[in-house]
């Protein structure tokens, strides 16, 4: 007496296929990417996304298909019209030397590649090319890294495009040891004028709890763009130095962080304004009168001094920053 139940359960079940675009033998296809998102550095290295079929049918009418790329960046696919299941096909994307969005501008536009196919959800790609000053997760792109593997994006440091305000170094006058400019990860401390991810965590390490309204904390804090891994910079971060106030972080012609603000950003013209003054997460020395380094990046810089550690100073900005990969 169940086998009229059996069989309605059959037709149902084979309607409900059709209705989702499938038959009774079987899903549509099923199309997957390697990179839902893809970063590609301006007139830099050709990168792969790969599309599988992972469903039991062929892709039908198989489309891939760019729009909003900028000028010079093209689109090649070793893709089929139909695409077999369990096959994979690429798409190789080239860019040109123009970026995605005009360097500064805060709401950049990414490219689509759309793949589509006639029995199969379509997918999207968004598609970014940048080069320095360009905006990639809330912050301003000083370094690039296109070395990494063609199959995914490119990594790379950006400035967060918004500063920090009127924030203290530190909330009581404690030295942290091991972020001098002649520390040493060598030493088992941070490179102290170079390595502003490794001085933040030793400071937030020494002022775990309490007040958090001071420049270490207030980046590490900071969700900017969506994203977290926010740091203070160490001081060769920011700048080089200007020959009067020492070589602890080479010359404008050579300086010991390429990828830092005042070369990227503020000597081409790019991203501006900016306060005159900024916190850096590396101590002055390592004897005498103990304070942070601050850097004056206007036009008055590149001049590197002293602010006092505490609450007894004066507050000032600072301006985070993070490493992005593919």
């Amino acid at each position: 007496m169940y086998r009229p139940i059996r069989l309605t359960a059959v037709a149902l079940s084979t309607s409900l296929i059709a209705a989702c675009g499938g038959s009774a033998s079987g899903p549509p296809a099923l199309l997957e990417t390697t990179a839902p998102t893809l970063v590609l550095a301006a007139a830099g290295t050709a990168r792969l996304i790969t599309v599988t079929n992972q469903g039991p049918q062929a892709a039908t009418a198989f489309r891939a298909t760019a729009t909003r790329l900028p000028a010079g960046t093209s689109l090649r696919t070793t893709c089929p019209s139909e695409l077999l299941p369990g096959a994979s096909c690429l798409l190789l994307i080239t860019p040109g030397a123009t970026p995605s969005a005009a360097p500064g501008d805060l709401a950049p536009v990414p490219g689509d590649v759309a793949i589509t196919a006639d029995n199969a959800d379509s997918l999207n790609v968004a598609v970014s090319v940048v080069g320095h000053g360009s905006v990639h997760e809330g912050g301003y792109v000083i370094g690039i890294d296109d070395t990494t593997p063609v199959t995914g994006g490119i990594g790379g440091k950006t400035m967060a495009t918004a500063e920090i305000a009127a924030v203290y170094w530190s909330p009581v006058d404690a030295v942290v040891a091991g972020i001098y400019p002649d520390s040493t990860a060598a030493q088992g401390d941070c490179n102290g004028a170079t390595d502003g991810r490794c001085n933040t965590g030793r400071i937030l390490a020494q002022f775990p709890t309490g007040d958090r309204n001071f420049a270490a904390a207030a980046c590490a804090d900071s969700r900017q763009g969506g994203v977290a891994d926010w740091y203070l910079p160490a001081v060769c971060e920011l700048s080089y130095d200007n020959g009067s106030t020492g070589t602890v972080c080479g010359t404008q012609a050579a300086p010991l962080v390429p990828d830092n603000l005042r070369s990227r950003l503020y000597d081409v013209g790019l991203a501006g304004p900016y306060s005159l003054i900024y916190w850096s997460s590396t101590h002055s020395r390592r004897t005498g009168l103990h304070g942070a380094n601050m850097v004056r990046v206007g036009v008055y810089g590149p001049t590197f001094f002293t602010g006092d550690l505490d609450l007894g100073g004066s507050p000032a900005p600072a301006r985070c920053m993070r490493t992005f990969t593919p």
